[in-house]
């Protein structure tokens, strides 16, 4: 009875590694194609540009719609001029692309291959 109990324990633990191995190398994959698009630099990768915002929330004055906007407002103005898109991550997995030119914005919301759900979707759909 115990040998079936730690190989059960076993089997979870090496399921829970690959999982984690797994969202490890789609973040690596997405950062990679990510990092093409002009955007803030981040030293610590485990916050991202959350420092930008916590600079924001910190205010006097603060709130929350339009310090969010007039931020993306400023980024998208100071990166995203020359191509139309400017990207800034929330954290290490949250990568979120500002479009401010309105040909990318027809291109992407016209296209059948960007009408998918998110990875993480995927991931829990089999639990429904």
């Amino acid at each position: 009875m115990a040998a079936i109990l730690t190989l059960i324990t076993a089997v979870g633990i090496l399921v829970i590694i690959v999982n984690i191995i797994r969202l490890f190398i789609i973040q690596y994959r997405s950062y990679q194609c990510l990092k093409k698009i002009p955007g803030p630099d981040f030293p610590n990768p485990w916050i991202g540009n959350l420092k930008l915002f916590i600079n924001i929330i910190c205010t006097q004055n603060y709130r929350p719609s339009q310090g969010f906007f007039s931020l993306m407002k400023d980024l998208s103005d100071e990166y995203g001029s020359k191509i139309g898109l400017c990207r800034v991550w929330f954290g290490p997995f949250i990568p979120i692309v500002v479009v401010t030119d309105a040909h990318i914005a027809q291109k992407i919301l016209n296209s059948e291959h960007h009408l998918d759900k998110a990875t993480p979707y995927h991931e829990y759909s089999v639990y429904k």
